[in-house]
Order: C-alpha cells, then sequence, then structure tokens
C-alpha cells in the first residue's frame, strides 16, 4: 500500500508574512505524502513571488480577487482530485501547526473510519484556550454555536478530555481532513449560496444529512491567529464609527460579512426542521437585524 496523498488546500489573500509563516510550519511535517495547494486571490502585495521564492514546491493558483473563501478553496479541492490526491485538507494561512499535525489527523480518521475528522481550534497567542471544537447547530433561538468557545482546555468536561474524536453536525473550515470520495459523493462547497462565511459549516451539514459521519478531535490541533477575547472586545470599542446606514448594509449584506443573510436564509431553509423553520428563520435574519439596530442605539444613547 503506497503512501497516502493528502493536499492542503489554503486559500490566500494580501497577508505575505502570514502566509509564510504558515507555509514555514507546514512543510515541517512528518507526514511525507503532503503537498501545498496555495490558491491566491490576486494579492497585490508580492505573496506570489515571494513564494516562488522560498517554497518554489508549493503549487500556487490564481483565481480573481472577489473569489472569498468558497470560490477559492473550491478551486483547490478540483485541483486536488484531478491530480489524484486520497485526501482534502481545508487550512487557513493564519495559523500554525505542530509537525506531527497532519499525521495524527491521518491517524485518527482511518482509525475511527471517518472521512470528515476536523480539528481542535485554540488562539495562537494563548495555547490551551480553546477557539472552537466543532460546531453545534442550534435551531428557533440562533444557527451555529461554536463548541467550547473561549473555553480554557483544563476546564473541559470528562466527556470532551476522554475521547479521541467527537461527533458533531458542523465545524469551522480550518484544519479539516476530508476523503475525496465525500466530494465526489455530494460536491463542492456551495461558493453561490455561500460565498465566504458558513460555506464550511454547510457542507458538513450536508454530509451529515446524507449519512457520513462527522467528528472533531481534540488529540490535532491548530493554533489560529486570531486576537484573544478581551482584544477583540477593545478593538471593537476602538473601531472607527462608520455611517450607521453603510454598516447596516455591509453587515447584512456583503457577501464577506459573517452576518450576510442569504447565507444564514439558505442554512435555513435547506436543513432546519419544519417545525422549527419559520421561527428559526424569522429570528435569524429579521430579529437578527432588529437586534443589531438595537445595539447601535444603545451605544448611541449611551455616548
Amino acid at each position: 500500500m503506497g503512501m497516502t496523498k493528502i493536499a492542503a488546500i489554503v486559500p490566500c489573500y494580501n497577508r505575505r508574512e502570514k502566509t509564510l509563516r504558515f507555509l514555514q510550519r507546514i512543510r515541517q511535517q512528518t507526514h511525507a505524502g503532503l503537498d501545498i495547494i496555495l490558491v491566491d486571490a490576486s494579492s497585490t502585495d508580492d505573496t506570489k513571488q515571494a513564494i516562488a521564492a522560498k517554497f518554489p514546491h508549493v503549487t500556487v493558483l490564481t483565481v480573481n480577487s472577489d473569489c472569498y473563501w468558497t470560490a477559492a478553496t473550491n478551486a483547490g479541492v478540483r485541483h486536488a482530485l484531478d491530480s489524484g490526491y486520497d485526501y482534502i485538507l481545508t487550512i487557513n494561512d493564519d495559523c500554525s501547526v505542530e509537525p506531527s499535525y497532519v499525521e495524527t489527523l491521518l491517524d485518527i480518521a482511518q482509525r475511527y473510519d471517518l472521512r470528515i475528522l476536523g480539528s481542535r481550534i485554540d488562539y495562537l497567542p494563548q495555547p490551551g484556550l480553546i477557539w472552537a471544537l466543532g460546531t453545534a447547530v442550534i435551531w428557533g433561538t440562533r444557527l451555529l454555536k461554536l463548541n467550547t468557545h473561549d473555553v480554557l482546555d483544563t476546564q473541559l468536561g470528562e466527556e470532551f478530555r476522554s475521547r479521541d474524536v467527537i461527533y458533531v453536525q458542523a465545524m469551522p473550515g480550518n484544519g479539516v481532513l476530508i476523503h475525496r470520495s465525500v466530494f465526489e459523493e455530494i460536491g463542492l462547497y456551495n461558493e453561490k449560496m455561500l460565498p465566504h462565511y458558513h460555506g464550511d459549516s454547510e457542507f458538513i451539514m450536508r454530509a451529515v444529512s446524507r449519512g457520513i459521519e462527522s467528528a472533531v478531535t481534540q488529540r490535532a490541533i491548530v493554533y489560529d491567529d486570531s486576537p484573544l477575547p478581551q482584544q477583540q472586545r477593545q478593538e471593537k470599542n476602538n473601531r472607527p464609527k462608520q455611517f450607521w446606514v453603510q454598516d447596516f448594509f455591509y453587515t447584512f449584506f456583503h457577501r464577506r460579512s459573517g452576518w450576510f443573510l442569504l447565507p444564514r436564509a439558505y442554512l435555513i431553509l435547506m436543513y432546519c426542521p419544519w417545525p422549527l423553520k419559520f421561527q428559526t428563520l424569522l429570528q435569524g435574519t429579521l430579529g437578527v437585524m432588529l437586534g443589531w439596530l438595537g445595539q447601535r442605539a444603545v451605544r448611541a444613547v449611551s455616548r
């Protein structure tokens, strides 16, 4: 039996130094069958030139700058499937991993016969503080909720600490190992309806709805370079004030926004059980917009 071939699909855009840092770490993996396919959304900061000079073994694909996470990832997946890779690893370029990361992820996936296995995601500035361990789908009151978000690993309950794998309904796309047969069975990520946020979750929800088990493991960790919670709150308070109409339309109608209404409505219409569909649709669209307006009003009055 030959070496298992894995293609890491890495979208990038205009963060050259973080991309180079990621490539330096991922090249140290102990699994010899790993190749990198970097999908560059027409960066203007000489990302491609720097990669060609320092990491000539990396395959670089170029897509348009309006290709966000989903379309860029799809471009890499198509290339990997056409090239005969056994597994696809979706991973972001602003993270770091240990040298045994891919080998551990593959070993657990094969040991538990899982075609989809995601990683635990920690904050890079504070390893041990968990950003996510998969995602829960909550109909009625909300939509998606990160498991163990902002929880220290020492505070995890026994139901998490003692298990190699935790079965989930959805997960972030940063550090997910997927067997090629999953794409062949259910298709690629839905770039039309979910161009940036939630395309990763929808893919897992679609797979689960087709009877494909999906799980995450805390034995393989991705260290994500996101600001720590307290820094995020400070940055939010210090953010330059935008005209509220401009901010409102970006929040709910821009394809790159995490609150873009189209993906939210699509997930609800496609996957929410019928008894809760109307309630969730109302809460997930009109409800969140009214909540946003209310928060802005409170902040305006308190200034």
